[in-house]
C-alpha cells in the first residue's frame, strides 16, 4: 500500500513538473513583438545619423538627397539603400530586458541613433548596435523601450559612414553614344579627335575587325580621327570616353577651390549634347588634385587610374596602322 501511494505521488511530481516546463517554455517563446507603423519612404525628408555626439543630416531636394552641411549630394544607392531600412524596419526577436548595452553596442559610445522625419513628423527613432553573429541580424533598440531586439538585416556597416564617406564620389557623368570630339591638352602637347562616319572602302577595309569588335561605340559605322583625318587608335580612344563617362574620385578635398591649384597639367574636354570637362593639376601631398565641369568640388584622383590615362593620352596622337592586304594575306 505505501508502494503504491509512493507511486501515485511521483507521478503527480512528474505531471507538475512537465506542465511547469511547458508553461515556461512557452513564456520564453511566445511573446509579443512591438508593432512598427510603417513608413513610406518616399514621404521621408530629413534623416538623422547621431554617435556619441556626431552626426551626418541627409534632407532630400526634390529626387535627390544632401547633406545638410555643406549641402554635398549624397551617393544615391547608399541613400536609397538606407531609406528601404529605416521604412522597413522589422523586428524578428526579443534578445534582451537586461538594459545592459555594451555587449550589443547599443550604449552611448558605439550606439548609432538614427532619427527620420516626414516633413516635421518625427517618423521613426532607432538606435543601430552591433551586427549579430548570424550577420543576417542587427541589435537595435526603439525609442522610449528599453528591450534589445534583432531587426532583420546587417544595418550596423550601412549607417556607420561619415559624411565623407556618404558623399556621392561621381564626379563625371556623361552617355559615351553622343561625344563626338575630345580635346587633350598636356602640358605643350594637344590632340584633337573627331567622330567621323566611315565611308564604304573604310568599312569594307575594317570589316574583319568590326564583326570582332564589342566596345559598344558604333565601331561598325564611324572611326575615330585626328586633326589631318588620319585613323586612330579606336580602342584607346573608346577606353578613355568609357572611363570618364562614369567617372568616380578617390576623395574630395574639403574646403578648397581648384583655382588654389593653379594651371591646370592635363585638360580633356569633351564634346557631345553638352561640353564635359576633367581638369589635373600637378600632384602634391594629397595625390592628384582635380576638378570637372559637373563638380565645384576639387577631388583627389586613384593614382593607378590617372597613370593609365596618361599612357593612352601619349599613345592617341601616334596613328592607328591600317591593317594591309599583305598583312591579312600573311594571316590567312
Amino acid at each position: 500500500m505505501k508502494i503504491k501511494k509512493e507511486m501515485i505521488v511521483l507521478a503527480l511530481v512528474i505531471i507538475a513538473l512537465s506542465a511547469y516546463l511547458a508553461l515556461r517554455r512557452t513564456d520564453r517563446t511566445h511573446y509579443a513583438l512591438p508593432e512598427i507603423p510603417p513608413v513610406d519612404k518616399k514621404q521621408i525628408s530629413r534623416l538623422e545619423i547621431s554617435k556619441a555626439g556626431h552626426s551626418a543630416v541627409l534632407v532630400r531636394e526634390e529626387d535627390r538627397w544632401l547633406l545638410e552641411d555643406g549641402h554635398y549630394p549624397v551617393e544615391p544607392a547608399k541613400a536609397d539603400r538606407m531609406l528601404d531600412e529605416v521604412s522597413g524596419l522589422t523586428l524578428t526577436a526579443l534578445v534582451s530586458e537586461s538594459q545592459s548595452y555594451e555587449r550589443y553596442g547599443l550604449d552611448p559610445a558605439e550606439a548609432l541613433e538614427i532619427r527620420a522625419w516626414a516633413g516635421k513628423t518625427l517618423a521613426r527613432s532607432f538606435a543601430v548596435g552591433r551586427t549579430a553573429s548570424t550577420f543576417r541580424h542587427t541589435f537595435v533598440r526603439l525609442a522610449d523601450d528599453p528591450k534589445v531586439y534583432h531587426a532583420g538585416g546587417n544595418m550596423r556597416g550601412l549607417f556607420d559612414s561619415s559624411p565623407s564617406e556618404l558623399r556621392d564620389k561621381t564626379v563625371l557623368s556623361f552617355d559615351p553614344e553622343q561625344i563626338h570630339s575630345i580635346r587633350i591638352v598636356e602640358k605643350e602637347k594637344a590632340v584633337f579627335l573627331e567622330r567621323r562616319q566611315a565611308d564604304e572602302a573604310e568599312k569594307e577595309a575594317s570589316k574583319d575587325r568590326d564583326e570582332a569588335s564589342s566596345d559598344g561605340f558604333g565601331a561598325k559605322k564611324d572611326a575615330w580621327v585626328d586633326a589631318s583625318g588620319q585613323p586612330v587608335s579606336q580602342e584607346k580612344t573608346n577606353r578613355l570616353i568609357s572611363g570618364l563617362s562614369r567617372l568616380q574620385c578617390d576623395h574630395f578635398l574639403e574646403n578648397r577651390k581648384k583655382e588654389a591649384y593653379g594651371d591646370p597639367v592635363i585638360e580633356i574636354t569633351l564634346e557631345g549634347s553638352e561640353s564635359y570637362a576633367l581638369y589635373v593639376f600637378d600632384k602634391n601631398q594629397e595625390g592628384y588634385p582635380a576638378a570637372t565641369s559637373m563638380s565645384p568640388y576639387p577631388f583627389v584622383l586613384n593614382d593607378s587610374w590617372l597613370n593609365s590615362l596618361k599612357t593612352d593620352i601619349l599613345e592617341l596622337g601616334k596613328p592607328d596602322a591600317p591593317e594591309t592586304p599583305a598583312t591579312k594575306n600573311d594571316a590567312g
